[in-house]
């Protein structure tokens, strides 16, 4: 449907930055320090809670200051934004003489620690957090190849009901046993490599 966009600001010497996929765990996180502040970021998707997860902290004596916004590739679509959270709606397009028909929207809502949160234009605005949790939920109208009748307005509303008030650890918990389930029922080993021949050339 589109992209979370983090737009950060006032950030200085970045040092020891590192991104990491972990596979076992379907998580991304990212750490990175600026003078004595170290910066973590984790993201995953959860199938069990129908969300994306992002969660931004700060060690140390920084605090995060940041926008947080939603667009589109989509040519039809419209964001607004308020304290709550922001909303993009938009519907597809024609393709190979087909006619679009399918709405869609994504909802986002902001849990902020140590911080406040603020409406700015079609954006929210961070402030001096040191603990963020976005929480994302997305739908279509789509029902069957012949009905797209549905209503993600509606769609979102309940998934965003079901998570509120859900801790990270909580909602990261419930994702990972989900994803292992099926991950974790195949595993390869291709053994170790001879120490004599890492140092063939």
């Amino acid at each position: 449907l589109g992209n979370l966009r983090l737009e950060f600001q006032d950030q200085g010497k970045i040092e020891n930055y590192r991104r990491e996929l972990d596979l076992d765990k379907a998580e991304v996180r990212i750490s990175y320090e600026e003078g004595k502040t170290r910066y973590l970021r984790e993201y995953f998707t959860s199938a069990p809670d129908k969300v994306l997860v992002a969660s931004l902290r700060a060690e140390g004596p920084g605090k995060m200051n940041f926008l947080i916004g939603l667009d589109s590739p989509h040519f039809d679509y419209s964001v607004q934004a308020d304290e709550e959270g922001i909303i993009m709606r938009g519907k597809n397009g024609d393709a190979a003489g087909i006619k679009g028909v399918l709405s869609w929207e994504a909802a986002l809502r902001v849990k902020v620690q140590d911080g406040n949160l603020t409406e700015e234009g079609k954006s929210l605005r961070v402030k001096g957090a040191s603990k963020v949790l976005i929480v994302v939920s997305a739908a279509t109208s789509y029902k069957s190849w012949k009905d797209q009748s549905g209503e993600p307005s509606a769609i979102n509303r309940e998934t965003l009901k079901a998570v509120q008030g859900q801790s990270l650890e909580a909602l990261g918990q419930k994702h990972r046993v989900d994803y292992q389930e099926f991950f974790r029922r195949f595993s390869l080993n291709l053994g170790k490599t001879k120490s004599s021949m890492t140092k063939l050339p």
